[in-house]
């Protein structure tokens, strides 16, 4: 009796330490993944939309909404272990994005481009290299991208 009930418990050990490391390691990073591609999505099409506006002052108005809301967005999704440096690399990326838009100026293009601009160019090629990476990991997302 002593082995059934000890044979039980191990089945249902086993079990939730498989179920546990499924959740944990397969479906949370795939839900995250799948959230934070919408997102950045979105974020695309609404920042291409905000160059529609009559002058400059509606264009970073829009721009910086766009900004704003992406990071709610953002911040409301719950990084899995394994998506926590993606998560914050999105992060860091809308802080310089609007950093470098609260400076920017319409008017003539000056040729020489500063460090914040330099710093923010790498971290938009930087974070749109791992959501490449997660297409390519979870090929599922794919249609995801095309709105």
């Amino acid at each position: 009796m002593k082995k059934i009930i000890l044979g039980v418990v191990i089945l249902v050990i086993l079990g939730l330490g498989g179920g546990g490391y499924w959740y944990f390691e397969v479906y949370q990073p795939r839900e995250f993944a799948k959230e934070l591609v919408v997102v950045y999505r979105d974020f695309q099409i609404s920042i291409r939309g905000t160059f529609n506006q009559p002058d400059e002052a509606s264009v970073k108005k829009e721009f910086l909404m766009v900004v704003k809301n992406t990071r709610t967005k953002l911040n409301e999704l719950k990084p899995p272990r394994q998506m926590v440096v993606i998560h914050k690399d999105f992060i860091a990326f809308l802080d310089a994005t609007e950093h470098f838009m609260t400076l920017f100026r319409f008017g003539p293009f000056n040729q020489a481009i500063s460090d914040a601009e330099k710093n923010q160019t790498k971290l938009g090629n930087d974070l749109d290299n791992k959501i490449q990476e997660l297409i390519v990991t979870y090929p599922e997302l794919k249609s995801l991208t095309e709105k």
